[in-house]
């Protein structure tokens, strides 16, 4: 039964030698059982383990409780490195007395390997990000920004903790053809911006300053495992100088200015509205 464990097992007693040993024990550290039983890890392997092993074994003796699981790292045979999953539980006998410390470990090399491949795959996608010329802004489904790098700062206005939360919709501003855009409409517009996922268009953005700019959109949707980003790469367009410097504003719902009305309609007619 012991060998059909799909990691290693061994037990050793309160002198810190072998009792049982799982063949994938023996397998994993090419060894057989007239080696290891009976013998201490030093007598059987040498150095091979160091101290860490059995200092844990005399603290489970000591403390009578089982040690969570935790991750230690031996070389392989290869030259590289091999991790193991373990947990060390006491064995007692009818008085309560821990007579022995079984030992179960599970190889979880191929996922750490990946773990730190996608570490630096994000590593790699963060230096790019942070470090673009060009505009990103990520959102959830739901419209909610999750990822603002400091070009996007740069245009917009706010910083990175400021913007983080927002609607997406509150930043890339579109209209209806009558300019007439509700308060709560963010989420409205942010579903119309999904919408447009996979195209490159022209629409408005809203800056922290009220101004709102002329902007080009590459808009891409990411598909997780159980959920949906959408990325946005905005380039503002030559106008937007020429817009931040004269400080044009954002007008009030009920009296929007004639340039910025006709836009709106233009744009939102052809695009979002």
């Amino acid at each position: 039964m012991l060998d059909l464990l799909p990691g290693t097992l061994h037990v050793k007693d309160r002198a810190l030698r072998y009792c049982i040993v799982n063949r994938n024990y023996l397998q994993r550290w090419g060894a057989t059982a007239d080696q290891v039983i009976g013998r201490t890890s030093a007598e059987a392997f040498g150095g091979f383990f160091g101290p860490g092993p059995d200092e844990r074994n005399r603290e489970v003796f000591g403390s009578g409780k089982a040690l969570p699981f935790y991750e230690v790292t031996y070389p392989d045979q290869h030259g590289g490195s091999l991790v193991l999953w373990s947990t060390k539980v006491p064995i007692l006998d009818q008085q309560g007395t821990v007579t022995h410390v079984l030992t179960f470990s599970l190889d979880i090399t191929p996922l750490k390997r990946m773990q730190n491949q996608l570490q630096e795959s994000e590593q790699l996608r963060s230096a790019i990000v942070e470090h673009s010329l060009e505009c990103f802004i990520t959102a959830e489904e739901d419209g909610r920004i999750v990822e603002f790098n400091p070009a996007a700062e740069q245009i917009f206005g706010y910083t990175r903790a400021q913007a983080l939360g927002r609607s997406v919709g509150e930043l890339l501003h579109t209209s209806d053809k009558n300019h007439a855009v509700a308060a709560d409409a963010s989420g409205l517009r942010s579903r119309a911006l999904f919408e447009r996922s996979g195209q490159r268009f022209e629409t408005l953005g809203a800056c922290a300053d009220g101004t709102i700019i002329p902007i080009e959109i590459s808009l891409v949707e990411i598909a997780l495992r159980e959920r949906r980003l959408f990325t946005a790469c905005v380039r503002a367009r030559a106008e937007r100088a020429a817009a931040r410097a004269s400080g044009a504003r954002a007008p009030a719902p009920d009296a929007p200015s004639k340039r910025t009305a006709e836009r709106a309609r233009h744009l939102g007619s052809r695009h979002l509205a």
